[in-house]
């Protein structure tokens, strides 16, 4: 299967604040984001 990229628009701040919160979590912000996705739209990943 062949990897997409995603890119959002943050500003600095957002993402500063989010890079603190995944490295106090100990996750990538990649991570983090498939997390939320996670909860949102449950099963979203399966095929």
């Amino acid at each position: 299967m062949e990897n997409k990229k995603l890119t959002i628009q943050i500003t600095e701040e957002e993402h500063k604040r989010l890079k603190t919160l995944c490295a106090e979590k100990g996750i990538s912000i990649k991570e983090a984001i498939l997390k939320a996705l996670d909860n949102m739209f449950v099963n979203w990943r399966k095929k």
